[in-house]
């Protein structure tokens, strides 16, 4: 799914805390295999966050949620 960043408008302070989170609900991908229709469910167990900033991905199994 999408992830998405608050503040929304890609302001972000370098050293300041950045809220990430993405929807963490089941995906349904429709192919066709060899002629016969596939519906495959995919239902995320855990999340990469990849910040380009050099250091390695931050792996969880929290989808993460906006700030109240």
């Amino acid at each position: 799914s999408v992830p998405s960043i608050q503040p929304a408008d890609g302001r972000n302070l370098v050293g300041m805390p950045l809220i990430v989170y993405t929807d963490p609900g089941s995906q349904e991908l429709v192919t066709t295999v060899v002629g016969v229709p596939v519906t495959v469910r995919a239902t995320p167990t855990q999340f990469s966050w990849d910040f380009g900033d050099g250091s390695g991905p931050v792996v969880t199994a929290d989808p993460g949620a906006p700030y109240p």
